[in-house]
């Protein structure tokens, strides 16, 4: 048991009574009178048992004892006073009754609040100080520790502060080193008491160290409203991110790190750069009063309602049991008592933990609550009265007055506070708390403490050692801040009376204690900036910067800086890379700012060169051993590879923190049927203000680096850096004023500029130039700035240019300035310019080496300004306060100066020196410092980072340092640590580049990292390599995902080990099995490679000892794991690595392929959507290995697919998918390319799919269409043993899975035709059994055209209708519209996609037709081509087959579909053989060369035996296909065999309809207008032409007339401008369509219609006409006959024959419809046509006659006449070729009166003889003239006619005289 609590009583008086017996005891006799006052108040003392037990009124007697300075006294009496206040017996909230002299009383108030005896016992305490003893300093140090930290004692302002100075004094000025850290443990101790009590006057009731770390690290968790610290996030994104380790940071180890740097720092040992484990601590959440008073009652509420269950379960549980206990057995009666008292016992229980208040007068007693067993959700248990509503800790305590429940005191205060606080106003910065006068003061002690700490260190330092005074004082001043700034609080972190005074105070301080030599002072600083960056840094951005730039870095790169000054600054750039949202912000706030240096960039940077030791030795030496750079160097190299370490740590919590929120969102979307909206629109409106902030900050950079180019340019050339920077509207073109202000902007603010070159471009003699460095000057403020400081800031730009004419420009206009300045200094301008340009004389003459070697004296440089004031001198004290400081104090750059140490740095040989060096160093760097620190910054928001996203930018930086650094020191150095850190440093910069897609920089880094494994080069391993190897097979283990591109190097590595594996086993080498070839080498090339193998074998057996291949098996392994996107890289340069192994001739591998083979198979089971990109690449490369010069690689390469291909067909395939299809394609590819080559390879692949269809049959689908193509390939192969397995294989296939085949039908047709073209007659014969077998398939099986219109009906339709608009020029008969010609290339435009609103839109039925035709014309037009076949066995079957086909299997077959087929495949069969019979000998058209042969006579049983077949089948179906027929006779059966088809519509005539008649006439139409040989005519055209170009001597005959014969005679051969073949068979269709007119009309006069009539006569009108006008062209012929047309005849070509027999049916026709005229036939105007017609060929008879006998005429008479002289020769020669001309045009008119003669005699002269004697008065006028001119015509067939005609006229003519 715990003992009894002491009695206070006891303690008070035990307390009193032993200080006042010690007072009388110690003290001397002379303090009688303190004695007798111990004496009376110890009675006092005595007689207080009831209390109050206050000890405030016994102070005063102490208070004199401490005033006797006896050191006996002193000592008990401090230990007494602080008893008594540790146990608030004395607490100085009272009156000062303390007995004072009149001399000596103490004002009446303490600062601003009135005195109370604290201030008293504080300043008696106090007093105490001055003594020396060790013990009383001690106790002393105790009391005021005890009266600053106990709660009741109010100690404020002025004795607070003397409470602090007294601690301050023992500590430095005690020689005990116990007293020494006693007092600065409680000054630390009191400066935390009194921030923290400021902070919990503020509402903010203790001090959450998480939420430090929450400054320091990225958020991960939402929230709306702001954070308590003012923080100006970048709140890029909202992702979820829990830091891991090395990430947080425990804040309060950060300054004990540094501080113990300090005491001892290693020289080499090791570093430890992981990172420190992060603590769980709550945030303390800073509610408002309001808001925090209602979390505290709800949540109480919520405890009470959860005790209640609990309490309420255990009684229910309590009885139940013991009513299971009971059983049935039990009486009912004990039964209901036991229930009774359990619901009496629940109503007992309370809701409210805490027992309501009760009155006295009501005398009842609370029960106390049961104790339950629950835990909050802190897992705390709870207490007896629950939890603790302020902290949740178990509560046995409660407040009487609010009756809530609390752990302590304490909690009891905060929550009265709270409540308080809620009816106090708010003031600015205290808002929550009730006690605004407490809190104003709480403040002010916490601000002058603050203030006074900062004050401590503002005085110099003297290089004295750390024991002296004044250095103990600054050193604990440091300590102290470092206490305050380590644990800051919120309203110490935002109140701007801290940060001003950290900015005005502190920091002037730090400035000078950052460069010292005392390693103590120094760290103390850095540890003071560490914890200033860690939690002001959003105050203290323009600080922060000069620290690193201007102090760390520069110590960093001096080299007269010691070992601890870098080795110190190295741990701060630690702790910064331990943070990566430190970093982020660095990079964000300075390197992304145009307006700052690229601070991130340069710590890199000079990390980067420390590690590399990139700096002269002569820069160490004296001052860093070789030792210390070691450690500088690996220190460095941590702090790189901790960088990327942390970055890398980052992103792997970023990953599992997005995994898991996707696992929480899929939970939430199993769980919930919908999504809110309202949250995706707040997800998309962040991602868009992070993707806009983004934007800004590449913007921003590339600002930045388009001025760094500039200011590169600026400085070879400043002009083309001014024309850059315009180019990039950087500078604005127009206005120049805005320009000048723009270029003046960036020469003053543009670090990186050189200011020579400044100085240069302002002091050209150019009008721009001119202005930019007037307003450059204007812009400087010199008002009451001294002569000299003026020019000195204005040359702190630049530097003077060396042209005295640019230096007078610049002097003139800064004399111009600073008289508008201080106007009233100086007379004038003038005066200033002379007066300047004479200093920088001075200053050339005094500190120039080049110049004279007389100085300028004083003397000199009055006499040069003498008279210059208006011509009056200047003052001589001014003039020699100018020679003076200039003497002393150049005109310098601070470049210069820097540079100047450097040198004489380099040149130091001793430790002093270089010391002299560094402070003089170090005194260039505060007054920079401070400079810049003074200098007020536009943009001085810092912006802290609360996303990730920020590291790819930072990482492109960067990356090019670290690849430097990391590859140099690999490559150098062999040491262990160094290696190990280099390897880890790539691992992690690629594990970043490749979660950030950066291509290149992660090509990089696995490249390097590769080339270190030396397993390409021709040297020895060493361990570092081995490392590298282990490192690199790491990464593609476990970091695949990562590689992308970068596999190539890796895998390029892991196929170099496995073949150093079989090096080093001794292993079969795949050369070996390949059978490779091994060019002959020279002697000098065989020793190199000797030594290569040498070297490969030593490095083989280390490689074979610490490399194990199981490694690599698990990398083919974990493919598996790959995403989508990698393992296809993974594949596509797994698949390169392949190519260049089996490239290698000599040497080739199958490491890669057989890889390949298990990577394919562990991936198998992916999505298909990733699978088929994955086989893509594969079958790309199987392709091509596959066709692999090397046969041996070709077959394996082919056996590998092999086996895949055998486990993919197990794999089960949906319908309507083609993976099969895309995984067998390769087979057919290399089938392809070695289709002419290599028999081995084509044997394999047919056996392979041959053994395929027979094992895995059921298991094909879409692999059908691969295996058809390959046995199409194998079927026109010579070799009969491919021919033979290939076709076996697909018979089988045929027999058995015909179904499987359906969707390839037209494939397997096309195969089976070739099959049939095969030179061997087996294969044929059956391939044609199986063509039959498919076309009964076909017939049958309704459900393959509907399967084929559902899946590719559409293609079918579109690929139907291309072919009809292409398939009548392959007749040439056919004439197309232009419509449709339009619409053809309309369509062909669009890529053969259907147009809606297409006139061609295809309806169910014409795709139905379209697939139908697609699927039934391979088979017909293979039959077709086989009828051509010479081999009688093979034409037979086809011939039965075909009509088999067609006479069985038409069941599905539409009219239309009919008509395709006699006019695509029956009509064009007709028509080869036909040019196979009729023009054996000529030319063949090369698309019919196959079946083209000189036997006509085979030919000609052929189409016999083709029209007997369909004459049978045409009369079989005539019912069905009747309609056809005109179809079955159109223009492709007239150009072919017309004359049989003739005898075929003369046979079946009569049981033709009127319709048909329609269309038969129709057709023969068509076929007149399509067989006219138009070419004929339009060479006519071109005749003319060519004639109206001629030199016009005589004219060609045009229309009968003579014409010249000198240009025509010679051009005979020369090629015709059509075809000849064409135009001859078109001349004999119009003569056989005109002797079918004439036999239709002749047999079937009374079936034709009229109209039919009309068109036939229409139809040989034409057909007339043109053939009369080709015949009287006598010169176009001639032209044509020369040409080579018809070339063989003896005669002009012409078209006599059908100008006879078109007239001649013609009139026969109108004849017949005059003697049997039809219904409705208009007779007279019939009667009318057909005499005008017989009137003008008898004309034209009678005319020829007459032209005829007038020629022979002409002919006697030129024979009669003589030749006279030469001249006449000359003529008579040319009347010779006339005469030539004229015999022609006689011999046309002689045939074309014998072709004429029969027309007149038989046709006209016979039926007008028939005429009645009424017709015959009616045209007898007409006519009569004609007959009579006729009695003079030769022919003696005529003369009788027209006898007969003439005779039975004038019969009729003498009757009527009678």
């Amino acid at each position: 048991m715990e003992p009894a609590a002491k009695d206070p009583y006891l303690q008070y008086s035990e307390l009193l009574i032993k200080a006042f017996e010690k007072i009388q005891k110690q003290l001397p006799k002379k303090y009688k009178e303190l004695k007798d006052l111990c004496i009376e108040a110890t009675e006092k003392v005595k007689q207080d048992k009831e209390g109050p037990y206050n000890a405030n009124k016994y102070f005063y007697i102490l208070k004199m004892a401490l005033d006797t300075k006896i050191t006996k006294i002193i000592d008990p009496i401090l230990y007494i006073i602080q008893k008594l206040i540790s146990y608030e017996f004395l607490d100085g909230n009272c009156e000062d009754n303390c007995i004072y002299l009149e001399d000596q009383k103490p004002p009446a108030r303490n600062g601003k609040l009135p005195r109370k005896l604290i201030d008293a016992i504080v300043e008696s305490l106090c007093n105490c100080a001055t003594d020396k003893d060790s013990h009383v300093q001690l106790q002393l140090i105790k009391t005021l520790l005890c009266v600053v930290l106990t709660f009741n004692c109010k100690v404020h302002e002025k004795s607070l502060f003397e409470i602090f100075r007294a601690c301050y004094q023992i500590h430095i000025t005690t020689t005990y080193a116990i007293n020494q850290n006693t007092a600065k443990a409680s000054l630390t101790q009191m400066i935390n008491s009194v921030f923290e009590r400021m902070e919990a006057c503020s509402g903010n009731f203790g001090i959450a160290l998480s939420k430090l770390q929450q400054r320091n690290s990225f958020i991960h968790h939402k929230t709306n409203s702001s954070t308590d610290d003012g923080d100006l996030s970048v709140k890029h994104s909202e992702k979820s991110l829990k830091l891991k380790k090395g990430i947080s940071l425990e804040e309060e180890k950060i300054s004990q790190e540094l501080s113990q740097k300090t005491e001892g720092i290693p020289s080499n040992n090791q570093h430890n750069t992981s990172g420190q484990g992060s603590t769980n601590n709550n945030i303390l959440i800073n509610f408002s009063a309001y808001d925090q008073y209602i979390f505290q009652v709800v949540q109480n509420m919520v405890d009470d309602v959860c005790l209640f269950d609990a309490r309420q379960d255990l009684v229910s549980n309590k009885y139940l049991s013991q009513l299971t206990t009971l059983g049935n057995s039990a009486d009912l009666e004990e039964k209901q008592a036991l229930e009774e008292m359990m619901q009496n016992e629940l109503k007992s229980v309370q809701l409210r933990s805490v027992p309501l208040k009760v009155s006295k007068e009501d005398g009842t007693k609370t029960k106390k609550q049961i104790q339950v067993d629950i835990k909050n959700e802190h897992g705390i248990p709870a207490g007896k009265f629950g939890w603790c509503i302020v902290c949740r800790n178990a509560a046995n305590l409660y407040c009487k007055d609010t009756r809530h429940p609390v752990c302590s005191f304490e909690c009891k205060q905060k929550h009265v506070n709270l409540i308080d606080s809620m009816e106090a106003p708010k003031i600015e910065g205290f808002p929550n708390f009730h006690n605004i006068e407490e809190a104003r003061i709480r403040f002010t002690d916490a601000l002058t403490i603050f203030k006074s700490i900062c004050k401590l260190c503002i005085k110099e330092i003297p290089n004295q050692n750390i024991n002296t005074l004044l250095m103990r004082q600054k050193l604990l001043g440091l300590e102290l801040i470092l206490a305050v700034v380590q644990k800051p609080g919120t309203t110490f972190l935002n109140r701007k009376e801290f940060i001003d005074i950290i900015k005005d105070n502190l920091f002037e301080s730090l400035l000078k204690y950052s460069v010292s030599n005392e390693k103590t002072i120094f760290s103390a600083s850095l540890s003071i900036f560490y914890c200033l960056f860690l939690h002001f840094r959003e105050h203290l951005k323009q600080e922060i910067v000069v620290f690193i730039d201007q102090i760390f870095l520069r110590i960093l790169d001096s080299g007269n800086s010691n070992y601890h000054h870098k080795y110190l600054i190295l741990t701060v750039f630690d702790k910064i890379s331990q943070n990566t949202k430190h970093q982020l912000e660095i990079f964000i706030n300075y390197d992304c700012d145009f307006k700052q240096k690229n601070i991130f960039e340069r710590i890199i940077d000079s990390l980067s060169k420390i590690a590399q030791g990139k700096f002269q030795k002569t820069e160490h030496s004296n001052i860093i051993t070789a030792q210390e750079e070691y450690s500088l160097r690996l220190y460095a190299l941590q702090i790189l590879v901790q960088n990327l370490r942390n970055i890398n740590k980052t992103i792997e919590a970023e990953i599992a923190e997005t995994k898991l929120a996707q696992r929480e969102v899929t939970h939430s979307n199993k769980r919930e049927s919908s999504v809110d909206n309202h949250s995706d629109e707040e997800e998309i409106k962040e991602d868009e203000k992070k993707s806009n902030t983004l934007d800004n900050l590449e913007k921003t950079r590339q600002v930045k680096n388009e001025l760094l180019r500039a200011s590169i340019k600026f400085n070879f050339k400043p002009k083309n850096g001014i024309n850059y920077l315009i180019s990039k509207q950087l500078i604005v073109k127009e206005p120049v004023e805005q320009q000048i202000t723009d270029i003046v902007s960036f020469l003053k603010t543009t670090s990186t500029l050189d200011k020579t070159a400044i100085g240069e471009y302002l002091g050209e003699d150019v009008e721009i130039n001119k202005k930019v460095l007037y307003e450059y000057i204007n812009q400087f403020f010199f008002e009451d700035v001294p002569f000299v400081d003026a020019i000195r800031k204005m040359l702190s730009g630049f530097r003077l240019p060396g042209e005295g004419q640019k230096v007078d420009r610049i002097m003139e206009i800064f004399g111009e300035k600073y008289c508008k300045d201080n106007h009233d200094a100086f007379g004038n301008a003038e005066c200033i310019y002379i007066l300047a340009y004479a200093t920088m004389m001075l200053q050339t003459s005094i500190h120039n080496p080049q110049a004279s070697k007389e100085k300028m004296t004083l003397e000199d440089y009055i006499k040069m300004t003498k008279g210059i004031n208006g011509g009056k001198d200047l003052d001589r004290d001014f003039l020699t306060d100018i020679y003076v400081k200039v003497e002393q104090e150049p005109f310098t750059l601070a470049e210069d100066e820097d540079a100047k140490l450097k040198i004489l740095g380099a040149q130091a040989n001793s430790y002093k020196i270089k010391q002299h060096l560094y402070t003089q160093e170090a005194q260039g760097i505060i007054k920079r410092s401070a400079e810049i620190i003074k200098q007020k910054s536009t943009n001085d928001q810092f912006i802290l980072v609360n996303d990730t996203d920020p590291i790819k930018p930072m990482f492109e930086t960067t990356w090019s340092a670290n690849l430097a650094v990391f590859s140099v020191l690999l490559e150098e150095s062999d040491d262990i640590k160094i290696t190990e850190l280099c390897i880890e440093g790539f691992t992690h910069a690629i594990k970043i580049s490749g979660y950030y897609n950066m291509n290149t920089e992660r090509d990089a880094f696995v490249s390097s990292l590769s080339k270190f494994t030396q397993v390409s080069a021709i040297k020895e391993i060493k361990e570092k390599n081995i490392e590298c190897i282990r490192a690199l097979l790491n990464l593609a283990t476990y970091e695949g995902n990562y590689l992308k591109n970068s596999w190539f190097y890796v895998l390029d590595c892991i196929s170099k080990i496995d073949y150093m594996h079989v090096l080093g086993t001794g292993a079969r080498k795949d050369s070996e099995f390949f059978k490779a070839t091994v060019k002959n080498a020279k002697n000098v090339q065989l020793q190199k490679r000797l030594e290569r193998e040498q070297t490969m074998i030593q490095n083989s057996e280390l490689i074979v000892q610490n490399i194990d291949l199981n490694k690599i098996d698990l990398i083919i392994q974990r493919s598996v794991n790959l995403d989508s996107e990698a393992i296809i890289d993974f594949i596509k340069n797994l698949c390169a690595i392949s190519k260049e192994e089996l490239n290698d001739f000599e040497n080739p591998r199958k490491f890669s392929l057989q890889r390949l083979v298990e990577v394919a198979d562990f991936n198998m089971g992916r999505i298909r959507f990733v699978w088929s990109k994955i086989w893509s690449a594969l079958s790309e490369h199987f392709s091509i290995v596959g066709s692999h010069s090397n046969l041996n690689v070709a077959l394996y390469a082919i056996d590998s697919l092999r086996q895949l291909a055998d486990k993919f067909l197990l794999k089960d395939e949906f319908g309507h998918y083609n993976f099969q299809k895309d995984f067998l394609k390769p087979f057919e590819t290399i089938m392809l390319h070695n289709l002419h080559t290599r028999l081995e390879i084509k044997e394999f692949i047919v056996m392979a799919v041959a053994n395929m269809c027979r094992a895995r049959a059921r298991c094909i689908k879409s692999g059908w269409i691969v295996i058809i193509n390959i046995f199409t390939l194998a079927a026109q192969d010579s070799e009969e043993h491919l021919v033979t397995e290939s076709f076996e294989a697909l018979k089988l296939a045929v027999k058995t899975q015909f179904g499987q085949l359906e969707d390839n039908f037209v494939e397997l047709v096309n195969c089976l035709n070739k099959y049939t073209k095969n030179i061997y007659h087996k294969q044929s014969l059956e391939a044609l059994e199986l063509l039959l077998e498919c076309a009964k398939n076909l017939s049958q099986k309704k459900e393959i055209i509907q399967n084929f219109i559902k899946l590719n009906g559409i293609n079918f339709y579109q690929r139907d209708r291309d072919n009809m608009q292409r398939y009548p020029q392959h007749y040439g008969i056919q004439k197309q519209s232009p419509l449709k010609e339009d619409l053809k290339s309309s369509r062909s435009n669009s890529n053969n996609q259907y147009i809606a609103g297409d006139i061609d839109q295809p309806d169910e039925s014409r795709i139905r037709h379209s697939v139908q035709k697609g699927l039934w014309f391979p088979i017909l037009t293979n039959l077709t081509n086989l009828i051509m076949e010479k081999r009688r066995d093979i034409q037979d079957q086809a011939f039965t087959v075909l009509f088999k086909i067609l006479n069985d299997y038409n069941q599905d077959f539409t009219l239309d579909f009919w008509k395709e087929i006699l006019n695509q495949i029956i009509l064009p069969l007709l028509e080869d053989i036909h040019l196979a019979v009729e023009i054996p000998n000529k030319k063949q058209n090369q698309s019919f060369s196959y079946f083209f042969s000189t036997d006509s006579e085979f030919f000609k049983e052929t189409i016999k035996d083709l029209l007997e077949r369909m004459n049978q089948f045409m009369i079989q179906h005539i019912d069905t296909l009747r309609q056809l027929i005109p179809d079955y006779i159109d223009k492709h059966i007239a150009s072919v065999v017309i004359n049989q088809f003739k005898q075929f519509i003369l046979q079946v005539g009569k049981s033709i309809s009127p319709n048909q008649w329609n269309s038969y006439v129709i057709s023969l139409q068509n076929l007149f207008e399509a067989t006219i040989p138009v070419s004929l005519i339009e060479e006519k055209e071109r005749f003319q032409e060519s004639q109206q170009h001629s030199d016009g001597r005589q004219q060609i005959v045009v229309k009968g007339r003579p014409s010249n014969l000198s240009e025509s005679s010679s051009k005979q051969g020369t090629e015709l401008p059509f075809n000849q073949d064409a135009c001859f068979t078109k001349c004999i269709v119009q003569l056989l369509l005109i002797n079918t007119v004439a036999d239709t009309v002749d047999k079937f006069y009374d079936q034709l219609s009229l109209h039919n009539l009309y068109i036939l006569l229409e139809c040989l009108d034409k057909s007339y006409k043109f053939a009369k006008e080709f015949n009287q062209e006598l010169g176009l012929r001639l032209k044509l006959w020369n040409e080579g047309f018809m070339a063989d005849l003896k005669q002009l070509p012409g078209l006599t024959a059908q100008e006879r027999e078109s007239i001649s049916t013609y009139l026969s026709i109108l004849f017949k419809m005059y003697f049997n005229p039809k219904d409705g036939q208009n007779v007279e105007s019939n009667s009318k046509k057909l005499f005008e017609l017989c009137s003008k060929v008898l004309k034209d008879y009678c005319l020829q006659q007459s032209e005829l006998i007038t020629i022979n005429n002409s002919k006697q008479e030129e024979s009669n006449k003589n030749v006279a002289d030469v001249e006449d020769d000359i003529e008579n020669e040319g009347e010779e070729k006339q005469l030539s001309l004229s015999n022609l045009h006689e011999n046309e008119l002689e045939r074309q009166l014998q072709n004429i003669t029969p027309i007149v005699s038989n046709i006209i002269l016979a039926n007008l003889l028939k005429l009645s004697e009424d017709d015959l008065r009616k045209h007898v006028k007409e006519i009569g003239p004609l007959l009579i001119d006729l009695t003079l015509c030769n022919n003696y067939e005529i003369r009788v006619a027209n006898k007969e005609l003439l005779s039975r006229i004038f019969e009729y003519l003498v009757q009527k005289l009678h």
